[in-house]
């Protein structure tokens, strides 16, 4: 089943009320400029060791505040979003905008309709996450004072400095903790969620100057 919601801004106003779809919590605000609004998705199951990501298509639209059916679409948007890229800023064609303000008429809402089209979501801390295909494959991690598993394959594939580690001090079913020290947990957690495609945003971390960056 579809996850679907929509979002109403009055004409002017600055943000919309907060609303659940699915497991993710979004907000709109509008911009000072008048012709670019902002779609903020979030994760209702928040964690500093979950990574996640969520895309989701939809419209903007104006309905008459006294039609109940009248309404005019004047925007197509899509994004995806994760724990590293909440905020999607989409700006819409100011003479689209006045073609379905003459359609609809005032007083009239801006509506903003969202659909999730695909979502993933792993707690690293859980031994049984998402990313964890088989327990002989994941390995147990202390990152900056949490305890993380991790899948061994996708890491080393990705890692030179991890495929070393994993052949010279790891035995296949090993369940003991591997502290890995002065790591920024941060940094290690969109690491990960990058080398399984999970995490599209980069941003202003410098992950790839790290000694376990992606080779």
């Amino acid at each position: 089943m579809a996850h679907t919601g929509v979002i109403s801004l009055e004409p002017g106003k600055e943000s919309g009320p907060d609303i659940l779809i699915g497991e993710f919590e979004w907000q709109v605000i509008a911009d000072p400029d008048g012709i670019t609004l902002t779609i903020v998705c979030t994760s209702s199951k928040w964690s500093s060791t979950a990574i996640w990501n969520c895309s989701a298509v939809g419209t903007f639209a104006l309905a008459s505040a006294n039609e109940k059916h009248k309404e005019s679409v004047f925007h197509l948007w899509n994004a995806t979003f994760d724990d590293f890229g909440t905020h999607s800023k989409q700006e819409y064609s100011k003479e689209n905008f006045s073609k379905a303000l003459a359609k609809v008429g005032e007083p009239c809402l801006l509506r903003i309709h969202i659909e999730i089209v695909s979502t993933f979501y792993a707690d690293l801390k859980d031994s049984n996450n998402a990313l964890i295909e088989n327990s002989f494959d994941a390995v147990l991690f202390k990152v900056d004072g949490e305890n993380l598993w991790i899948p061994k394959k996708v890491l080393a594939a990705h890692s030179l400095y991890f495929a070393t580690l994993f052949e010279n001090s790891f035995k296949e079913g090993d369940d003991d903790v591997h502290e890995l020290e002065n790591l920024d947990l941060d940094n290690f957690i969109q690491f990960i969620g990058i080398v399984h495609s999970v995490t599209e945003y980069i941003g202003a971390l410098n992950l790839w100057n790290k000694p376990w960056r992606a080779s």
